[in-house]
């Protein structure tokens, strides 16, 4: 026989209004050892939560949807952004579900709202970081499931990384040890595509130009003028860059994957990082596989997770209303490849 709020109320001496509060995280009013007590009594007895006569109860189901594209680069998520995801709704007694969509459904007028109301969720995180469809956005929207974007840049609902400060922030601390040349490098997109790309592509260069324009020095732009490189054709780019008489004495690179074959092509042509080279990168965590610790401009993943689930649970008590999105600052790291640049 199944255990009952009824039963475990008996077994504790209190009201089943008090039980059931408890047991469905409404315990804020309730003393901490009031709070043990019904909770210890629960899992003596056996006790589990029927959530779909809950959820029919209180109009709640305490399930967060994270919405995904089946393209892995339009979806950006990284184990320790999800992690932080998971303990920001756990802390309030939600869990979260993760769906992948295709960009074709993600269009329809039909099956979007028909898959919200399957989902039977309290709310969206939506991971569809750019190139998404416009209609989604106007489906979404009129589903009235109340949603925060991530890794996007939009004016209200959304929580994002500050980009373009991650590219300041990288050429500053090269200008403030000295370096007057300083390249900012990207073998991750054409110089042409910036437009179809990530904003984060544009705003680190962004950045980039402009703290450059208040140190009074002249931008050196590495990027192919049409196409993104393969990680092959990347270390020789940067060998090509390096390998002239007038190359830089620091580089900016977008993120690892172009810092790294910058690394590699200074160890080909004998110079040394950060005596003769200065190299600072800007990633989620301070990158370190080549055996160089390299200076790391933090995008912090973690503080978008519960930033963006608290504006979440904000809207799910409030869907009517917007909330101002959210820009999170990066921080810098230290390395071993960042130093004052050669004496002439």
């Amino acid at each position: 026989m199944a255990t009952t709020i009824a039963r475990i109320a008996h077994d504790v001496g209190m009201s089943t209004c008090t039980v059931s509060r408890i047991l469905n995280n409404q315990h804020q009013q309730y003393r901490p050892e009031t709070r043990d007590k019904v909770l210890e009594a629960a899992k003596r007895l056996g006790y589990r939560c029927n959530a779909f006569a809950r959820a029919t109860r209180v109009g709640r189901t305490n399930f967060v949807a994270m919405l995904m594209s089946t393209t892995p680069e339009r979806s950006y998520v990284t184990p320790a952004f999800l992690s932080a995801i998971h303990e920001a709704l756990y802390a309030h007694g939600m869990r979260l579900t993760v769906s992948m969509l295709p960009d074709n459904k993600l269009a329809d007028a039909d099956y979007v709202p028909q898959i919200l109301r399957e989902w039977s969720a309290d709310g969206l995180l939506v991971t569809y970081d750019h190139a998404y469809p416009p209609r989604m956005v106007a489906l979404l929207e009129k589903s009235l499931t109340p949603a925060i974007w991530t890794n996007t840049k939009r004016p209200v609902n959304c929580v994002f990384p500050d980009e373009y400060h991650a590219g300041r922030l990288a050429t500053q601390h090269l200008v403030e040890l000295g370096h007057t040349s300083i390249a900012y490098v990207d073998f991750a997109h054409g110089e042409a595509q910036l437009d179809q790309a990530h904003y984060s592509a544009r705003d680190r260069l962004a950045g980039y130009r402009s703290a450059m324009r208040d140190a009074l020095l002249a931008p050196q732009i590495v990027m192919h003028r049409e196409v993104r490189l393969n990680y092959t054709e990347r270390t020789h780019y940067a060998v090509c860059a390096l390998a002239r008489s007038d190359r830089p004495t620091a580089l900016v690179t977008y993120g690892d994957t172009i810092a790294l074959p910058c690394a590699f092509a200074a160890a080909q042509l004998g110079i040394s990082i950060p005596d003769d080279l200065s190299i600072v990168t800007i990633d989620d965590e301070p990158c370190s596989r080549s055996g160089l610790f390299f200076t790391t401009i933090i995008i912090d993943r973690v503080e978008i997770a519960r930033r963006a689930v608290e504006h979440l649970l904000l809207r799910i008590k409030a869907p009517e209303y917007g909330i101002p999105s959210s820009r999170i600052p990066p921080s810098v790291v230290m390395g071993a490849t960042s130093s004052r640049p050669p004496a002439s």
